[in-house]
């Protein structure tokens, strides 16, 4: 065997064992620097106080830590964007909504990415009931009494949501349609617009999460009127489905992390693995408890099924809404 033959030789095997151990290597050296989350929503709503607590506590386990990245508009479709244009490099996440995950791929006609094709699953986060707010001085005092106001006043009425597209509303146009009442659409740019919106008197109603609203509800500046889960719950004790009263009407939101489509499986792999741990330890899962989100924390793949899950059940409802933007 010639020397040049040996050494060819030699470089091969070299290479090959280098491609068997890069996947771990790969995973041990990440992350260099910090890991950015990109999320569609402002400060001050309950998914940017939930994601910035798992933010402080990954801190402790993945070295640089995580930086929360807060562009807004479009209704999370800039946030998506910018994931999808994102090197796979394991820097940059999405912290996705429903609304961005889900409903965005049937609301948007000019999408700049795939809403599917151009993102992975990581891991969800948490689930949460919704809430139907009020002011406290309104003059209905209960569900029924307030159906029976908006159809009284067809369209004197207005609800906030979080942006066009968004679950808020979306479950915003159920009500209209399912109680069959007649709110006009004022679209906020995140949840914490839309509840100066509602504290300031400028819209009538909001749905937002029990976290969101909890201290409104205790002070009195804002009223239940029952929660968009199929069944009471836990988050606030006393406060009836809203489906008790207009038949059908059952949604519930979460949120939960994805990367884009070409990251390296064992970085994805690394990243919802720390984020189950974090999600275990109990004074988290208290916290995020306390910001009215049922703790999750899954496998990539069981967050996958989810999401397909959601997307076939959430697909037909939305085209029944005939909600397009352009």
């Amino acid at each position: 065997m010639n020397t040049t033959r040996r050494t060819f030789l030699a470089q091969a095997a070299a290479t090959t064992a280098l491609a068997s151990v890069a996947p771990h290597v790969h995973a041990q050296a990440w992350p260099a620097r910090p890991v950015r989350f990109v999320l569609g929503l402002p400060p001050g709503g309950g998914t940017d106080a939930t994601i910035r607590v798992i933010a402080a506590a990954l801190k402790d386990r993945i070295g640089p830590g995580v930086v929360v990245d807060n562009v807004t508009g479009a209704g999370g479709t800039i946030a998506s964007a910018n994931v999808a244009r994102a090197a796979p490099d394991g820097y940059t996440f999405e912290v996705k909504t429903v609304s961005a995950a889900v409903i965005n791929s049937f609301v948007y006609t000019n999408l700049a990415y795939q809403p599917v094709n151009d993102f992975k699953a990581v891991s969800l986060i948490g689930r949460a009931p919704l809430v139907a707010a009020v002011p406290g001085n309104l003059p209905a005092r209960n569900l029924a009494e307030f159906v029976a106001l908006l159809k009284a006043n067809p369209k004197k009425y207005s609800y906030g949501s979080s942006g066009i597209g968004t679950i808020t509303h979306f479950a915003g146009e159920m009500f209209n349609r399912q109680a069959g009442v007649e709110m006009m659409h004022v679209p906020y740019r995140g949840n914490g617009p839309a509840m100066a919106g509602l504290l300031a008197g400028d819209v009538a109603l909001i749905f937002d999460t029990v976290g969101s609203t909890k201290q409104h509800l205790q002070s009195g500046k804002l009223r239940s009127l029952g929660v968009t889960t199929a069944k009471p719950t836990e988050f606030l004790p006393g406060s009836a489905p809203i489906g008790a009263t207009v038949p059908g009407f059952a949604m519930d939101t979460w949120f939960g992390i994805y990367a884009p489509a070409k990251m390296p499986k064992d970085i994805v792999d690394r990243m919802s693995a720390e984020i189950a741990a974090v999600m275990k330890q109990p004074a988290i899962a208290e916290r995020v408890k306390e910001l009215g989100y049922e703790p999750a924390g899954s496998t990539p793949e069981e967050f996958d099924r989810f999401w397909r899950e959601e997307l076939d059940r959430y697909g037909p409802l939305v085209k029944q809404m005939d909600v397009k933007v352009n």
